[in-house]
């Protein structure tokens, strides 16, 4: 398979997206953004999220290869049934599943807050036992709030470490041009004084995965050390931009519990974390990142929508190496 290739066309996708998008907001169609259309399994679908999908499939009709013939795996497709591209692809002709988040980060857009990031992952197409481990080809692009005018979008390919790192700057403010930008992790071994957060946006579950929180700092750090000692959060509401704040060396660590802790408290699984929201962490392995599950396991949930997972990414091998265990007994032992 000609993975780059593969990534030249998601990229193209996304910057399509975040032209329209920017385009659609410019003449004041973004202030019904917030209106609320329907609930699905996957999630509450708004007015930019109904919009963001018509124009993602309008593109493929439009731009697809033939000779790549995909299942697209999208929030917001689950009553449509099976999508293909080209459409009618039978099982034994598909090569490759697209994953995709259209927004994620939907409710910070749609106020005008913060970034929200389209995501796209790729991966030879396996059937139902296709997973995360299976993606070869990911890319993030960033949707700005209206006060900046930098998106950043970056993608990577399986195996290619940092050479195979592509990331970018775009000029939102009218001709689209493009510059590089750096892209380093931290490389700090410690967590003091940086940003390391589990997140906990939701009122629901708030005070469950607190407390795990608290006993983690504890386990870390030791009772007495805890009111002298400085570690941030940040709570991003949105999975791809807590990821990128961490490759792009802001933050040390994100630990995301909800698909452990929900079903505990019974809460529904509705509101955590799924696939495709965190379709994009090769682009963290490549650069060096550890992303795993919350007990050290791999990512093998399935490319889907509804499927409830908890992760945690880590800047680097020795931040990894010095929470997982810790991590790992807390979760196992709640």
């Amino acid at each position: 398979m000609d993975w780059e290739r593969v990534r030249t066309l998601i990229l193209q996708l996304e910057s399509a997206i975040l032209h329209k998008l920017l385009q659609m907001r410019s003449r004041g169609e973004g202030k019904s953004w917030a209106s609320a259309v329907r609930v699905e399994a996957s999630d509450v679908i708004y007015q930019i999220d109904d919009q963001t999908e018509a124009i993602i499939l309008d593109w493929m009709e439009a731009h697809w290869p033939a000779t790549f013939p995909c299942l697209l795996v999208m929030e917001g497709l689950e009553n449509r049934g099976r999508v293909t591209f080209p459409e009618g692809v039978t099982d034994s002709q598909l090569k490759l599943t697209l994953i995709i988040d259209p927004i994620d980060g939907t409710r910070m857009i749609m106020f005008d807050k913060r970034s929200a990031w389209i995501l796209a992952a790729v991966a030879p197409y396996k059937g139902p036992g296709t997973t995360l481990e299976d993606i070869e080809v990911a890319a993030m692009t960033e949707i700005p709030p209206s006060k900046q005018w930098q998106a950043d979008q970056v993608s990577a390919i399986k195996g290619k470490g940092l050479p195979g790192i592509r990331a970018e700057g775009i000029d939102v403010r009218g001709g689209m041009e493009r510059f590089p930008i750096p892209l380093l992790p931290s490389r700090e071994h410690v967590l003091e004084h940086g940003f390391a957060s589990f997140a906990q946006m939701l009122p629901f579950g708030k005070e469950e995965i607190s407390k795990i929180e608290m006993d983690f700092w504890r386990d870390l750090y030791g009772e007495g050390t805890l009111p002298d000692l400085a570690v941030f959060e940040d709570q991003y509401i949105s999975a791809g931009g807590q990821i990128y704040e961490v490759i792009s060396g802001r933050d040390r660590m994100v630990c995301d519990l909800r698909a452990i802790v929900f079903p505990r408290i019974g809460e529904g699984l509705g509101m955590a974390c799924h696939p495709y929201d965190i379709c994009v962490f090769l682009i963290a392995r490549e650069l060096g990142c550890v992303f795993e599950t919350p007990t050290g396991g791999p990512m093998d949930f399935p490319l889907d929508t509804t499927t409830s997972v908890s992760w945690v990414i880590y800047a680097n091998s020795d931040l990894a190496d010095l929470v997982r265990p810790r991590l790992k007994r807390l979760v196992s032992s709640d």
